[in-house]
């Protein structure tokens, strides 16, 4: 079996997100070395795992039938939520912000146009504060 600590050091030489497969049978299930299940947007595996680094990156790995895609995240949700959302999932970032802004514009004036036009402010401002590389 190969140990998942080697896998991981050659997952981090590769950019943020970058996908590698790996095979079931060649590694432990995840949860015996350290990772604990987490959520993951639907892909269609059937489990997602992290790891959180001491550095405040994450290892996510997704489990399907036969193996497993694994990459590693910017920032682990665990350590920091709102920046894991900014640097590793922008497009949900940004849905969240219109989804504020457009609630927080319709309770002020109860009017669904200044909902719709206050949540496309507030999520062109959080598109601005994702660091796009």
């Amino acid at each position: 079996m190969i140990s998942w600590r080697i896998l991981i050091y050659k997952i981090l030489k590769n950019p943020a997100h970058k996908d590698i497969i790996i095979p079931k049978g060649i590694v432990k299930n995840p949860l015996e070395e350290g990772f604990f299940e987490t959520l993951g947007e639907p892909q269609g595996q059937t489990k997602d795992y992290e790891l959180t680094l001491s550095d405040g990156r994450r290892i996510h790995v997704r489990e399907f039938e036969d193996h497993y895609k694994v990459h590693w995240d910017k920032v682990s949700p665990r350590i920091n939520p709102i920046d894991h959302l900014r640097f590793d999932a922008p497009h949900w970032w940004i849905l969240i912000l219109f989804g504020v802004g457009a609630l927080a514009g319709y309770l002020a004036s109860k009017n669904i146009n200044k909902a719709f036009e206050k949540g496309l402010v507030l999520s062109l401002i959080g598109v601005v504060t994702i660091p796009w590389k």
